[in-house]
C-alpha cells in the first residue's frame, strides 16, 4: 500500500551546538521526547547508551537507528552527571500528533508513479476526523509543499517547521490538489489553507 507512512526518521526535539565538545544542548521543542524526558538547556551530553559520541554526526546516527526508540543521555548539569531515559518517536507519529494527519516523503519511485517529482513535498496518506487538517479539509492524496513558508521536502524539513507549533498556533499549508475531469485525472493545482496545530 503506498500509502503506508514512513517510521524510519526519529523525533528527540533538542537543538545542539554541533561545534562543542561535549556536544551542548541549545534548545528544547515543546512537547516534545526530550522536554517530557526532562533534558534541558544547556545540558552537556557525555554519552548515549554508554558511548561517547565523536561528534554530532555520529550522535544523529545513533538517534537515527530504527531498531531503537529508547535511549539513555548520560549529562553534565550544573557540575553534576546524571542519566536521563528519553523515548524518541516518529516523525510522522509527531506529524500525526500536531496536525491531524498521516504524511509519507515522496520518493523516487512514488513520486513517479504519482506524476510528481522525488521530494517535492509530503504526501497526505490519511486524516483523522475532528482534527485540524479534517477541519482544513485536506484529504488523502494531496501534496504539502510548504508550512509557513518553509519548504518541506522531507519529515526532517516539516519536523523543523512543526516542532516549532505551539498549540492554537496559525500554520499556513502551502497544497497541491490532485486534478480530475470525469475518471481522468489531470495534474495538481496549487492552493493553500490554515489550520490549528493541536
Amino acid at each position: 500500500d503506498i500509502f503506508t507512512p514512513e517510521t524510519g526518521a526519529r523525533w528527540l526535539g533538542v537543538r545542539i551546538r554541533f561545534d562543542s565538545n561535549p556536544l551542548k544542548i541549545i534548545s528544547i521543542d515543546k512537547d516534545s521526547p526530550a522536554e517530557k524526558a526532562g533534558l534541558q538547556p544547556d545540558d552537556q551530553i557525555l554519552q548515549v547508551n554508554g558511548k561517547t559520541p565523536k561528534g554530532f554526526i555520529e550522535l544523529n546516527q545513533w538517534l537515527r537507528d530504527v531498531a531503537q526508540t529508547n535511549f539513555a543521555f548520560t549529562i553534565q548539569r550544573d557540575g553534576q552527571k546524571q542519566t536521563i531515559s528519553a523515548q524518541l518517536i516518529p516523525f510522522a507519529q509527531m506529524i500525526r500528533q500536531r496536525l491531524g494527519l498521516d504524511a509519507q516523503e515522496l520518493r523516487a519511485d512514488l513520486a513517479t508513479s504519482l506524476g510528481l517529482n522525488p521530494f517535492v513535498g509530503l504526501l497526505i496518506a490519511g486524516v483523522e476526523k475532528n482534527t485540524p487538517a479534517a477541519q482544513a479539509r485536506l484529504v488523502p492524496g494531496m501534496v504539502i509543499t510548504a508550512i509557513n513558508g518553509k519548504t518541506v521536502p522531507d519529515f526532517l524539513n516539516a519536523m523543523g517547521a512543526i516542532a516549532r507549533l505551539k498549540k492554537d498556533d496559525r500554520a499556513t499549508l502551502a497544497i497541491l490538489v490532485p486534478q480530475r475531469r470525469g475518471n481522468y485525472f489531470v495534474g495538481y493545482q496549487p492552493a493553500q489553507v490554515i489550520l490549528k496545530a493541536r
